[in-house]
């Protein structure tokens, strides 16, 4: 969906399975955002998922890393594979509000 797929504002859940607040989509192919559970934690994804030789210098053929080939190769998740869990700060709070204590049920 591409760059317009979230937009400031929206609560996300990441591939990696955290939950993050979109502070702002740049139009460079970055995207900044806020962590939920983590204090003065803030981090920055790129767009488009993309797979990254981040090396092994192990040396070991029979390295469980990287095989002995002295390279490893890992995927990185972008906001492509991201996904919206609600609009706003307020809809997600007011959400789990309304899930956790049963707030939308009503008494006959």
């Amino acid at each position: 969906m591409g760059i317009g797929k979230f937009r400031t504002g929206n609560v996300i859940r990441t591939k990696y399975g955290t939950l993050e607040i979109v502070v702002d989509v740049k139009s460079d192919g970055y995207t900044e955002t806020i962590h939920v559970c983590s204090s003065n934690t803030s981090a920055g994804h790129k767009h488009k998922t993309y797979v990254e030789d981040v090396g092994c210098i192990c040396g070991y053929i029979s390295c469980p890393i990287c095989g002995g080939h002295e390279k490893n190769l890992v995927t990185i998740y972008g906001m492509e594979d991201a996904v919206l869990v609600a609009p706003t700060v307020k809809d997600w709070i007011t959400n789990i509000l309304l899930e956790k204590f049963n707030f939308n049920q009503r008494s006959s």
